[in-house]
């Protein structure tokens, strides 16, 4: 039988259903890392089982013992799930490893005082427990890092990570030839409350004579869109990759975000990424040429200001090591490889 190192993650959703950005960053580490030899077994929340509050269910499924002393990643911050597995892990002396990605827990809870009260109890008193038996804590940005070091005062257990793109949407990406721009705006996202998809719809109906594009879960029966916003939802691998490479510009509204992995993907395949510094992510992607960055979203209904389309060197951009696996997850793997039992 193969030689694997098996390590548990607790994980605020199916990693396999790709609904949101810690679980799609999982999936690809997860693929990674079986090259490695490491397996990760992925624990989460069933529907119809444990207790149900909010968006999550309040109790681990805990069927997969854990013993002391054992490697364990814990991912999400301010999810019932993710509160619960860290004080339970840390009630075992588990050793975690956390990847949090870490948001001010005002920007969660703006115009909401109750919602406020609760995230600020969460970071300051449970979470703040929880990092002290932590053995390790992953972070993307300085911005998280410096949110971090507020609650756990020592940076000796801080470790930096990268997201890269998955292999399999590189391989895509670089295999689709070029396609004549069929959309002028792009937008890609859940229909949740910190993407601003409100910005977005407004900028299509101020802007009557441009095509837009929303790829994400709107509820057609909520929001009056204007025609000349398409919509699209549960698009296979090329399908995405196809519609990506129709665009001309990816727009990120984002009110805060750890990091936009569209972006990246956006990036790469040659599209220019409009954003703003809400999106702590924005370190890493400042010096490609491709990225604009606004002082906030709202200057982009000016669009005469916008820059123009320009030819890029997309094989030079495509060099960039934040792009490659083997860089961004490193630490990662050497963290967690069989030579470190």
């Amino acid at each position: 039988m193969e030689n694997l190192r098996k390590i548990k993650v607790y994980i605020p959703s199916n990693p396999t259903n790709n609904v949101g950005g810690i679980e799609q960053i999982f999936n690809d580490l997860s693929n990674y890392l079986k090259q490695k030899k490491i397996r990760l077994n992925f624990i989460f929340p069933e529907k119809g089982k444990n207790i149900y509050l909010g968006n999550y269910h309040a109790f681990p499924n805990l069927k997969m013992g854990v013993s002391k002393g054992e490697d364990v990643i814990v991912t999400g911050h301010l999810t019932v799930f993710s509160i619960f597995s860290l004080l339970f892990l840390t009630i075992k002396k588990a050793k975690i490893h956390y990847f949090p990605f870490w948001h001010d827990p005002l920007l969660h809870a703006k115009n909401r005082p109750i919602k406020k009260i609760i995230m600020l109890l969460f970071d300051f008193f449970i979470l703040r427990f929880a990092l002290k038996g932590c053995e390790k804590v992953w972070y993307l940005t300085s911005y998280e890092k410096k949110g971090l070091l507020k609650l756990c005062k020592t940076e000796s257990i801080l470790s930096q990570y990268s997201i890269p793109l998955s292999k399999s949407l590189k391989n895509k990406i670089e295999k689709t030839k070029p396609i004549q721009k069929k959309y002028d705006f792009l937008f890609v996202g859940r229909d949740a409350p910190n993407k601003n998809l409100n910005f977005f719809i407004d900028l299509a109906s101020r802007n009557l004579e441009r095509k837009f594009l929303a790829i994400s879960d709107i509820n057609k029966r909520i929001y009056e869109l204007p025609e000349n916003l398409v919509v699209k939802n549960n698009l296979s691998l090329s399908d995405f990759v196809e519609n990506l490479m129709m665009s001309k510009y990816l727009v990120v509204p984002s009110l805060y975000e750890s990091f936009s992995k569209v972006s990246l993907e956006a990036l790469y395949a040659g599209l220019f990424v409009i954003s703003t510094n809400n999106v702590k992510g924005e370190e890493k992607f400042i010096n490609f040429e491709n990225y604009i960055s606004l002082n906030k979203i709202e200057d982009l209904y000016d669009l005469s200001d916008l820059p123009k389309i320009k030819s890029l060197d997309i094989n030079s951009l495509r060099k960039n090591h934040l792009f490659d696996e083997d860089f961004c997850f490193s630490k990662i793997t050497n963290e967690f490889s069989l030579k470190n039992v």
